[in-house]
């Protein structure tokens, strides 16, 4: 049922909002300029691992922190060297792929639920700088319940994990087809001794081949681990345990260029007394990734004065999160001022908005600006510049006692708290 909220406060609020407020980005042009100009930024992908036979979701998001411990291995013996001769396994691999969606970890934390959609909103631009993955093993060649148990105890030597980042998420295809990305391997001894303990192994992925992922290629990352036998057969000891959670965060860490965008800002007037201010906020990773906690809006006056305007309603905020197919699209956010109920002066004026990522490693800001002439009509130009055309209808006429204020302002303060009450769920 909590899933549904969002769903009916979207649809009460499309049937109360006039078209212009509630319209979506193929009605505005996306400026040249992210508003991002902070430089390279490094971005984290955790692995939601909870399942050892499933591709893995992987985003930007940590796991809860209520989640246990996957802590788990196989032990299937391997033809080329006979369990009576050693406890061994297959080669294991796992794969990941980015997921535009959020893991939804307040249904059930054994078995948590996340979008089957994959892929980039826009195209990622790399550094080039090295990644790192973080991968987390344990050894357990000796179990006991005995006493305060349970407790391992078990080495691996020269176990070696190799990462792969390549080109490719398609569903039922073959990720090992993508070009290679990066890649990179760390050969080291994996010892648990009584009581428990686990191993941290990072791998520097150092040969990034290229600087940018196409959205409509996206990436996947494999990580493979093995040992190699003294005939020179690869196999894996079956003691092997993989971890996973809050204490364990498997995960990706590379360095991004484009990390956050704001596509425009457009100050739209709405007859003779109100004026809408349109923004649109997108991450390479999913709409999910913008963090509307950080979300802010300011408005200066000719003389550079910061104003709170009293009339001032929003954000009225649509934010795709969790509708299928919808995570690629870019969070909207408007606001709407009626000017003439404030009494503002005739003027020039700045309207400036700003967002940060989910991890609040990067925050995007842009302006544009509006003008009150002394009929009292508004003409708004958008963040590239451009004269935005005007709504001249019956909403320009509604006043903050109408259905329609009230609607909106109802409409919009009970999707805020639903996003809101989402966020903190996840968080």
């Amino acid at each position: 049922m909590r899933t549904l909220i969002p769903a009916i406060l979207l649809t009460a609020l499309l049937m109360t909002v006039p078209a212009t407020l509630a319209q979506g980005t193929e009605d505005y042009s996306t400026d040249e300029d992210s508003g991002y100009d902070d430089g390279p930024v490094e971005v984290t992908m955790y692995h939601h691992v909870y399942n050892l036979l499933d591709k893995v979701p992987m985003n930007t998001q940590p796991m809860d922190a209520a989640v246990p411990d996957i802590a788990k291995g196989f032990s299937f013996p391997t033809a080329a060297t006979p369990a009576a001769e050693a406890p061994v396994s297959n080669p294991n691999s796992l794969y990941m792929y980015n997921s535009p969606g959020p893991v939804h970890y307040n249904t059930s934390l054994r078995e948590p639920r996340f979008h089957p959609e994959r892929g980039l909103a826009e195209d990622l631009h790399l550094s080039g700088d090295p990644m790192t993955v973080y991968w987390y093993m344990s050894a357990d060649a000796l179990e006991s319940t005995a006493g305060e148990g349970p407790f391992q105890a078990g080495v691996m030597p020269q176990v070696t994990v190799q990462a792969t980042l390549r080109l490719g998420d398609d569903v039922g295809g073959n990720l090992d087809d993508g070009q290679i990305v990066a890649q990179g391997q760390t050969t080291m001894d994996i010892m648990t001794q009584p009581g428990g303990g686990v191993t941290e192994i990072p791998i520097t992925l150092d040969n990034v081949q290229m600087n940018t992922i196409p959205k409509d290629e996206s990436f996947n990352l494999k990580i493979e681990w093995w040992q190699v036998n003294d005939g020179g057969v690869k196999y894996m000891d079956r003691q092997w345990n993989l971890h996973s959670g809050q204490d364990f965060p498997n995960r990706l860490v590379f360095t991004v260029e484009n990390p956050i965008r704001i596509n425009y800002v457009h100050p739209q007037p709405i007859g003779d007394r109100k004026i809408a201010f349109h923004t649109a906020f997108v991450t390479p990773f999913g709409n999910y990734d913008v963090d509307l906690n950080k979300l802010q809006f300011t408005l200066t006056d000719a003389d550079g004065n910061q104003i709170t305007p009293e009339s001032l309603q929003g954000p009225i905020i649509v934010q795709k999160s969790y509708v299928h197919n919808h995570h690629f699209e870019p969070v909207l956010a408007t606001w709407v001022w009626n000017y003439r109920a404030d009494e503002a002066p005739a003027g020039d004026y700045t309207i400036e908005v700003e967002a940060s990522n989910y991890q609040g490693s990067a925050t995007a800001s842009k302006a544009a600006t509006f003008r009150i002439q002394e009929q009292g009509k508004a003409q708004g130009f958008s963040s590239s510049g451009e004269e935005i055309q005007a709504l001249d209808d019956n909403a320009g006429e509604e006043t903050n006692d109408s259905p329609l204020g009230s609607m909106v302002t109802l409409a919009g303060a009970l999707l805020a708290a639903s996003l809101i009450a989402q966020r903190r769920r996840r968080d």
